[in-house]
């Protein structure tokens, strides 16, 4: 294996330890989009997008990570889903 070999296996290896570190935090520079979970610490739950069922609308949540049967135990703002997959969840100073 030559240098520049070596070099690309190194990055290749520090790339895939990136994405699969994940965050159990939001902060206000760190917005979370549709697609984007985060998973608490103990790997217990999650918070997200989801749709329920059969339906196309969006909510976040919080579910129970890692169970067959997705149990979401909290809603924000049921009353005003998102209509499509551009949902973004975003802390601000206020």
């Amino acid at each position: 294996m030559n240098s520049a070999d070596w070099y690309i296996s190194i990055l290749l290896i520090f790339l895939l330890l990136s994405c699969s570190i994940s965050s159990d935090t939001i902060a206000p520079n760190k917005p979370i989009r549709d697609g984007v979970v985060l998973v608490s610490s103990r790997k217990i739950f999650a918070l997200g997008f989801f749709s329920p069922g059969n339906s196309t609308k969006r909510y976040v949540g919080v579910w129970y990570n890692n169970i067959p049967n997705q149990t979401v135990v909290w809603v924000a703002i049921r009353n005003k889903p998102v209509n499509d997959t551009s949902g973004l969840l975003a802390l601000h100073g206020n």
